[in-house]
């Protein structure tokens, strides 16, 4: 199902459009095994490497541009498809210069999105670069409010995750996470604890994780809309 070559699925023109993603996993791919070939993430970070400042400047006004049109208000804006210092800092750099009239944005690092290729067999060193070099710089250049990472089945690890989430409080960044989407690995219940901000996806969270929600008041983020288009077969 997942035997393409994705690197040459570049979409430079729409910035990583992902349509055949869904149409592979409408056919019953997963999403571990389309990530795994190089789809998913990482289509659309061969993108966002190789676009220009300017064109993701133009290509943030005109979503939240159509965003205030439909009557939005609060828009938070990830970085996330970069995955090195430098395309991580320029996506950060363009959200914060980012203005449209009647609308707020909110800027979140997620560095922390996948183990970008070059990484994949030393992924302990994309971890120590998070940590050494991105946050820092982030925080240093006020970039960002909050810091995201993905914790789950074929991504960061739970203790991967609670060490970024350390870091990004020490540098005084709040935290989320993306959590038990593709499994359950009890990241909920350890980030809430962990005084996380949020925890996001939420699709296999257990009672456990649900109680430590609600008892620390960690932001639970339902988004039921990233299974569509999963075949249960």
């Amino acid at each position: 199902r997942c035997s393409r070559d994705w690197s040459s699925d570049v979409c430079s023109s729409d910035l990583g459009d992902r349509a055949l993603e869904f149409e592979l996993r409408m056919r019953g791919a997963k999403y571990t095994e389309i990530a795994a070939a190089g789809g998913g993430i990482l289509t659309t970070v061969r993108a966002t490497r190789q676009a220009t400042a300017a064109s993701l400047a133009a290509a943030l006004r005109e979503r939240a541009e159509t965003a205030r049109k439909f009557g939005v208000r609060l828009l938070e804006a990830k970085s996330g498809y970069g995955l090195d210092e430098k395309s991580e800092l320029r996506s950060l750099e363009v959200i914060r210069k980012a203005k449209v009239p009647g609308l707020e944005i909110i800027s979140t690092c997620m560095a922390a999105h996948a183990i970008p290729p070059e990484f994949r067999e030393s992924r302990g060193e994309y971890v120590e670069l998070i940590l050494e070099k991105i946050l820092p710089a982030v925080a240093k250049k006020r970039l960002a409010e909050y810091v995201d990472v993905f914790c789950d089945e074929g991504f960061f690890s739970v203790e991967e995750s609670l060490r970024i989430m350390r870091a990004a409080q020490a540098l005084r960044l709040s935290t989320r996470v993306h959590g038990e989407e593709l499994g359950l690995t009890g990241i909920a219940k350890l980030a809430a604890e962990a005084g996380a901000h949020s925890v996001d996806h939420l699709l296999k969270v257990d009672d456990s994780g649900i109680k430590a929600l609600a008892r620390t008041g960690c932001v639970a983020v339902l988004l039921p809309g990233t299974e569509i288009g999963r075949a249960h077969v």
